[in-house]
């Protein structure tokens, strides 16, 4: 039953220590883990650990990432100019309307 769990496992940005504060620079609020990950595909969360350690920083790590993406046209929209820092974007990119109903909260 563990590889079945591991075959599933998504990396998050919860599994990098992400805090409060950039959390709110990421998404514009504070996620819950449970809500962020409801139906997360693996490219979402990769995108996430490249936005959030773009945040810290550091380049190396967020390439890394964004190396890690399925298609091309996956690490265009990530690394597009002005998505990644508009909340709209952010909310509709998770495709999780729980989120988006939360975002002013």
């Amino acid at each position: 039953m563990s590889a079945v769990l591991k075959e599933n496992y998504v990396e998050t940005i919860f599994d990098h220590g992400v805090t409060d504060d950039e959390m709110i620079n990421l998404f514009g609020y504070i996620e819950e883990i449970d809500i962020y990950s409801y139906k997360l595909s693996n490219d979402f969360a990769l995108g996430d650990l490249y936005r959030l350690y773009k945040l810290r920083g550091k380049e190396k790590s967020a390439n890394e990432f964004l190396s890690k993406l399925s298609s091309e046209s996956e690490k265009e929209n990530i690394t597009r100019s002005g998505c990644c820092d508009d909340l709209v974007c952010s909310q509709l990119l998770h495709g999780n309307p729980k989120n988006f109903l939360h975002a002013n909260n």
